[in-house]
């Protein structure tokens, strides 16, 4: 019986402490976190770029769109008031 013994380390007095990380004697390190994982935040990164790309062309095509049906329609509008202005110049003249 050793009195001087606290108790308190982590030695066991078989010579192993217990607290490292190789738990099977094996030799590697059972503890080592199983690697891999964490790639989540680089699939979300590509997944918002491509989100906003897709939304930046979306908006782009709808404003080329209008901007083209407005032209069509003002020079739509202008050919419209010749006719008429035409018309009515060979009614009345």
């Amino acid at each position: 019986m050793n009195l001087c013994d606290d108790d308190d380390d982590d030695n066991d007095d078989d010579g192993d402490d217990d607290d490292d990380d190789d738990d099977d004697d094996d030799g590697d390190d059972d503890n080592d976190g199983g690697g891999g994982g964490g790639g989540g935040s680089s699939v979300v990164v590509v997944v918002v770029v491509v989100v906003v790309v897709v939304v930046v062309v979306v908006v782009v095509v709808v404003v080329v769109v209008v901007v083209i049906a407005v032209v069509v329609v003002v020079s739509a509008e202008v050919q419209v008031v010749d006719l008429v202005l035409s018309l009515v110049g060979q009614v009345s003249g």
